[in-house]
């Protein structure tokens, strides 16, 4: 399963549509044969919330998981919490 990254000079020389579509098959495979083995309606539910959480919390902020202060950068809330410790 492990892919070998084209070389440099290989790279050079695509373009950037090629790029992208070279990395959307990689974790297309990724996913199929890691993430999507059990197809469960209940897992997919899983995943699809995680997924929406995520998005959420990037467009809305990151809420301090203790006094639920917002901030727009996760790394912004992780210092946060470590000074306040």
């Amino acid at each position: 399963m492990i892919q070998k990254l084209p070389s440099c000079e290989e790279l050079k020389n695509w373009s950037n549509e090629k790029k992208r579509i070279w990395l959307s098959g990689e974790i297309d495979t990724f996913l199929k044969a890691f993430v999507f083995t059990q197809t469960s309606d209940e897992h997919m539910d899983e995943f699809v919330t995680g997924v929406n959480e995520l998005d959420t919390n990037q467009r809305d902020g990151y809420p301090c998981r203790e006094c639920g202060m917002l901030f727009k950068y996760h790394s912004t809330r992780v210092e946060y919490v470590m000074f306040t410790e």
